[in-house]
């Protein structure tokens, strides 16, 4: 069985070097879209992101046509496999869309990470054959102390820290941190650390003033606040990641309308308990997890329960971590994939 992967290695997303690297001795495997690009003969071509195919660059309509034609040319003699990470492209590009929906049309096989993906998208293309293979445990080092990792993002070690990680998208997700922040205001020593509030989207200033400017004025609210420590300092190296993880007691998903989240599995792997939105195939990860969920946008509620579980949050880490490396190790993962890729190619 011969399957290409068409993403690339050591890109910053460790999800595909550990899939990798737990199929290589299972199947005949390649990596990388120049393959796709050569034509060249494979039983499967499996596609994670379709930015992948674009060098996550943004693209001509050519481009897209281009793709779309050899797609239609690999399906005579080989299955397009797809795994769902994400339904829209995080940058707002309707050549980019236009491609999701190609690749959905085109795709013989659907790979879910979540119960609510493959109940929606099973409906909704009821021809192609759907199946759910779980996000595997990241394995980032993990070796630095709680104390030295304190010191080194400038937090106190009587602070209740509670960890936002990865690019805030959205003045929605800005205002859902402010928002949570300022419901926490009146307990002692808690302190929101958000990794990265770079690359929010903002409203246009010409279709809608008024909610610019309220966008605006939150994000000088975060950015003033002394109870959010925005770290915004350099790119996070994978040996850097620890230290937002060990800092933390908890970690929040800011989340407004995403399918997926890989910061979860994040903090499942570091010990931590994680509490998210009730949206896509989060809610349904995190109930599975008994971790605590919150109605999307809603700060009082994600507030309440981060008051909840802080005491009683190592604990509730601890049994992440034991649950995560059982129900989600690459063993698992990477056997569930071969037998996809072998019911694929059997229809």
């Amino acid at each position: 069985m011969k399957v290409l992967i068409t993403s690339k290695l050591q890109s910053g997303n460790q999800y595909v070097d550990l899939l990798y690297s737990s199929l290589i001795g299972k199947i005949d495997l390649t990596i990388g879209s120049n393959h796709f690009f050569n034509r060249e003969n494979f039983d499967i071509v499996h596609i994670q992101w379709p930015e992948d195919l674009l060098q996550w660059y943004s693209p001509e309509k050519r481009i897209i046509q281009n793709i779309g034609d050899l797609l239609y040319e690999l399906k005579e003699n080989s299955k397009v496999a797809y795994t769902l990470h994400n339904e829209t492209p995080h940058i707002k590009n309707t050549l980019i869309k236009s491609l999701y929906n190609l690749i959905l049309d085109l795709s013989d096989g659907i790979v879910h990470l979540g119960k609510y993906s493959i109940d929606k998208y099973s409906k909704l293309y009821p021809n192609k054959y759907h199946v759910e293979i779980p996000h595997g445990i990241y394995q980032y080092p993990n070796e630095i102390s709680r104390n030295l990792s304190r010191k080194y993002l400038g937090l106190n070690e009587r602070d209740k820290v509670v960890l936002i990680f990865g690019t805030i998208r959205s003045y929605r997700e800005q205002e859902f941190i402010w928002r949570t922040s300022k419901n926490l205001r009146e307990v002692d020593d808690f302190v929101f650390l958000v990794s990265n509030l770079h690359n929010s989207e903002m409203p246009s200033a010409f279709r809608n003033p008024f909610k610019r400017l309220k966008a605006e004025f939150i994000h000088r609210l975060i950015r003033e606040s002394k109870s959010i420590h925005i770290y915004n300092k350099e790119n996070i190296t994978d040996d850097k990641i620890q230290y937002f993880f060990k800092a933390c007691d908890i970690v929040l998903i800011p989340r407004i309308d995403s399918l997926n989240s890989g910061v979860a599995f994040l903090g499942f792997s570091f010990a931590r308990p994680v509490i998210g939105p009730d949206i896509g195939n989060i809610g349904g990860l995190l109930k599975k997890m008994d971790n605590p969920i919150f109605t999307k946008g809603s700060g009082k509620e994600a507030a309440e329960k981060i008051i909840d579980i802080m005491p009683n949050s190592k604990e509730l880490g601890g049994g992440n971590f034991e649950k995560a490396h059982s129900m989600f190790s690459w063993s698992i993962i990477s056997n569930e994939h071969v037998n996809f890729y072998s019911k694929l190619l059997s229809l």
